[in-house]
């Protein structure tokens, strides 16, 4: 991470935490995507946003610099993760935005812990499995829940994006580490649950809801789910983007524009 991020390792229940500090103010958690690690999403975004808040960008559980003494990835354990992290680093209501598997965190975040922040930002979230999101996984070499094709996935990612990939995450360097870290990704992601709207109608936090208009993965029929789903809760489209929608520039105005509006004091 560039310029004035502080790296950092805490405790937090049975994890090792790394996470990146920057800034001052409001806070504001950004959760990375599933395979990342905050240091491979964050690099530009973090200090742009360290202007005006402090931002806290941890590894989520298994990822980066983060272990995972668990034998499975949860949505809900890494909620409630990031819970113990807010309270660890006595964050005072933390904006939290997450983006593809960091919005599923910040989902199960609203969903176990109302009131913990100020406000939750679901970019590029999916609320069930429907059948574009499961034929891309598939695409992508995870077959079935807790079985990945290496070869495919090496293929689809790129020789150098995988190898960049692999080498981001400390605790996976031996080849069947690697292979058990990517088998509880496939469990994790073909188990993504299927959010009733009974469930999604107690959500009490304020809730943006941001997307690509060209995300297959997770588009604009998700968001709208969640849009119309949660009481209260803002709708915003990225135009003529993918799931790729968090690098660009109008998508963290729009994120800037929901923290001021709910009481950021950057």
């Amino acid at each position: 991470m560039t310029g004035a991020a502080t790296s950092h390792r805490v405790e937090v229940g049975d994890l090792q935490v790394h996470y990146w500090d920057q800034g001052a103010g409001t806070p504001v958690v950004l959760l990375h995507g599933g395979l990342a690690t905050a240091e491979m999403s964050w690099t530009e975004t973090m200090p742009a946003l360290a202007r005006r808040f402090r931002v806290v960008a941890p590894d989520a559980r298994g990822h980066g610099g983060t272990d995972n003494p668990a034998p499975v990835l949860g949505y809900d354990q890494m909620a409630d993760d990031l819970a113990g992290l807010v309270a660890r680093l006595d964050l005072d209501r933390p904006f939290v935005a997450g983006y593809s598997d960091g919005a599923q965190v910040a989902l199960e975040l609203a969903l176990r812990h109302p009131g913990l922040a100020r406000g939750i930002v679901l970019g590029g979230t999916v609320s069930e499995p429907h059948d574009v999101y499961v034929a891309g996984l598939h695409a992508w070499g995870f077959p079935a829940p807790g079985d990945v094709d290496l070869q495919l996935l090496e293929r689809e990612f790129g020789d150098e994006f995988y190898a960049e990939t692999r080498t981001a995450h400390e605790h996976v360097r031996d080849d069947a580490s690697w292979r058990r870290f990517l088998e509880q990704i496939s469990a994790l992601w073909l188990g993504v649950p299927r959010y009733e709207e009974t469930r999604l109608a107690t959500i009490t936090d304020p809730v943006l809801v941001i997307t690509g208009d060209r995300d297959e993965m997770a588009g604009l029929a998700q968001a709208e789910r969640l849009y119309r789903g949660i009481p209260g809760a803002e709708l915003a489209v990225v135009p003529d983007a993918d799931h790729g929608a968090a690098d660009r520039r109008v998508y963290w105005a729009l994120v800037e524009d929901f923290l001021d509006r709910h009481g950021a004091a950057g």
